[in-house]
């Protein structure tokens, strides 16, 4: 249900925001939600705590279908010269369900190991330098011709 409402407003708000900001949003809107995790279960396991641990549990999968979902896809096909595009695109979407299976199966080992509030602490410091790598390394594209984006990509190479 998060995902079927979450992906279509995330277009929207991905034209609104521009493809950075929707990345930077969904980043640091995750790891707030994983703090909020990790301080609600560290302060005990009281009825309210409990509603606001899986509250924030749903607010961390809707920022990722709102942002990163939408946003990810769109960016990539932005990014990638046109002779290379296709393959590029087909090499992201093998490269992302491929981390995505490999976290799956370390997830539960690493629950195992750590413990709640250290492992989605690690998810929150992840989304914080996520949101790092984003603000310096991903232009903006929103608004922008494939050709202008391209030619900006080439000149900062350049420099």
């Amino acid at each position: 249900a998060v995902r079927s409402v979450s992906t279509p407003m995330g277009i929207v708000l991905m034209d609104k925001l521009g493809r950075r900001g929707s990345l930077l949003l969904g980043c640091l809107g995750s790891a707030g939600s994983m703090s909020v995790l990790v301080l609600s279960n560290t302060f005990g396991h009281a009825s309210g705590l409990m509603t606001l641990s899986f509250a924030s549990l749903v607010a961390s999968s809707a920022l990722f279908e709102l942002c990163w979902a939408p946003t990810s896809f769109q960016l990539t096909t932005e990014l990638y010269p046109q002779e290379l595009r296709q393959h590029g695109l087909a090499l992201s979407h093998v490269f992302n369900y491929g981390i995505k299976a490999f976290e799956m199966q370390l997830f539960p080992l690493l629950l195992g190991v750590t413990g709640l509030s250290p492992l989605f602490g690690a998810f929150a410091a992840v989304n914080v330098a996520g949101a790092l790598a984003v603000y310096h390394l991903v232009p903006e594209t929103s608004g922008r011709s494939l050709e202008e984006v391209e030619l900006q990509l080439w000149q900062d190479e350049e420099e």
